[in-house]
Formats: structure tokens, sequence, C-alpha cells
């Protein structure tokens, strides 16, 4: 299939089943409606995933990955957006629940990179933002943010 715009997000499942999370979004060609689908793998099969409430949510999904912020030991999906970076908690039973609005995240819009990483060494993920701006003479600068994990 063809598509004008896709955001794809992969993450082990189960340390070395081999089992997988897939999030894609798409937006086929002459749609003005994306498309967004979280997959979950067994052994030969992918199925939909289970997300409380659904993931249906406004503005273009410009990037997607998956990381276990709260240090219980599942892996959890963030969305960014044309408004802002959403995140689905997985409850460790198979579903994700939209937690989005306890972050503080809703905010930053137009993140096209995130990335993950312990960047200040205290034993948590942070979260690296990276936006794209369009300044009033129509030139594209990149600003970035680094978002520590206060786990609070």
């Amino acid at each position: 299939m063809n598509a004008t715009s896709s955001v794809l997000a992969v993450a082990d499942r189960e340390s070395g089943t081999g089992n997988l999370y897939v999030y894609a979004s798409f937006q086929p060609p002459g749609s003005d409606a994306f498309h967004n689908k979280l997959l979950v793998s067994n052994p030969g099969e992918f199925e939909a995933g289970s997300v409380v409430g659904g993931i249906d949510h406004e503005g273009q999904d410009l990037a997607a990955a998956f990381a276990d912020y709260d240090n219980d030991g599942y892996q959890d999906l963030f969305i960014a957006t044309t408004q802002g970076i959403l995140i689905y908690r997985n409850q460790g039973d198979g579903t994700f629940s939209k937690v989005t609005d306890k972050t503080g995240l809703q905010n930053t819009g137009n993140a096209t990179k995130l990335l993950f990483a312990d960047f200040d060494q205290d034993g948590d993920l942070d979260l690296y933002v990276s936006e794209k701006m369009v300044e009033i003479s129509f030139t594209e600068i990149t600003a970035t943010v680094l978002l520590q994990n206060r786990r609070q």
C-alpha cells in the first residue's frame, strides 16, 4: 500500500521470545484520514492490541516510540503528533490506557523525533524530543528538549 505519511515503532514484548508490539500509522494517498494500528505478535501471527478507549486522536502522527518510562517492566507507547505527545501506558495485562494528561506532554506539538535513554545516569529513562519549527522567514530549524524523568 502506498502512503503519503507513515510512522512505525516496534518493541520487544517479552524479552527473548521474539514477540513484538508494532505501532503503525499511515495516511493513504488522497485521504484526509489517518489509520492507526497497534498490533501484538504471537508466534506466527499478529493481532490487534487492546487499548482502553482506542487509539484515536487529533493531529497527524509525526513519530512514535516504545519505552518503559515507569520502570514496571512493560513497554509503553509514545506517539508524537502535531497536537502534542500522547502516552499509552502498558497495563501489563495486554492492554494499554491513555495517560497523557498526567504527564504534561500534551502541549509538546510538532515533535519529529523521540529518543529514550538514561541521559543523566540516574537509573531511569529520560525523553529527548526534537521539534521542527518554522520561523517567519520560512527557514526550517530544529529545536530540542530533554525531559528528565523525575518519577513524580
